[in-house]
């Protein structure tokens, strides 16, 4: 990610630092694994960052990060409707049972993912600012539908600050790669979304998300008691289209016929 912004940054752009950050990072996550490792082959990586790039791009926090082993990342979007005080006070207790609820399974949410990789800043992720993305909805009354070969604004918003981790577990022969078709299949990322469905009813959206980070066809809702185990699975190589028989399927899947918290 360093090299392109490095090689690309327009210090004379009409657009904000955030701005150009996130057209950036943007356009790295959709080279995909393969014009990725193809992009770090051809541009060498200079010794100085060269003076017209912003050296405050990358916290120190998110340096240390981005690209670390962790390969899911859960966000909240739900936070009430905008402008009713009494609506976000609720969706933040919802939130909190929700958080407390998944914890009492596993232990503490954060001794499950790491605490960086958790999202909860409502002027970066909040469904009320991300309701639409080139025209296509996002979100339906605070509930996420997220369509498959698209970039969810909200998903972007968390890659902003750890853009590496699209590569989930790396594979350092890059021939040993079949070909992209095949690799487009691939989940390399668990999303967990803590959207209003998620908050109010229990029933967590979970998304695989590929090598260029688009949602893939096959996603699943699952209870809140159950997302430690999702998470298990997950951790331990299950992809989230291990669990139907039509992975090609656009798809939402609620994984038991019981209530979110039951």
């Amino acid at each position: 990610m360093t090299r392109i912004i490095q090689a690309k940054w327009n210090p004379t752009s009409s657009l904000s630092t955030t701005q150009q950050k996130k057209q950036l990072i943007e356009e790295w996550i959709k080279l995909g694994k393969y014009g990725r490792r193809q992009y770090l082959g051809t541009i060498p990586l200079p010794e100085e960052i060269p003076n017209n790039v912003p050296r405050n791009l990358v916290s120190p926090k998110e340096r240390a990060h981005n690209g670390q082993i962790e390969c899911t990342l859960f966000i909240r979007t739900w936070y009430g409707d905008p402008g009713d005080p009494a609506s976000q006070v609720k969706a933040d207790a919802d939130y909190a049972h929700l958080v407390e609820v998944i914890s009492s399974v596993y232990g503490d949410l954060r001794s499950m993912i790491d605490e960086f990789f958790i999202f909860d800043k409502e002027e970066e992720f909040s469904s009320s600012i991300h309701s639409t993305q080139g025209g296509n909805v996002e979100f339906s009354n605070g509930i996420a539908i997220p369509r498959p070969g698209c970039i969810p604004s909200y998903v972007l918003a968390a890659l902003m600050h750890c853009p590496d981790q699209i590569d989930g577990i790396r594979i350092e022969n890059l021939n040993a790669l079949p070909p992209v078709e095949e690799v487009d299949s691939w989940q390399m990322l668990l999303v967990l979304v803590a959207d209003r469905k998620a908050c109010e009813e229990g029933w967590v959206l979970h998304l695989a998300i590929n090598h260029k980070g688009q949602v893939l066809p096959f996603r699943i809702r699952d209870g809140a008691d159950w997302v430690s185990v999702s998470y298990g699975n997950w951790s331990d190589g299950q992809q989230l289209a291990e669990n139907t028989l039509s992975p090609g399927e656009d798809m939402e899947m609620y994984m038991d016929r019981g209530g979110g918290w039951d």
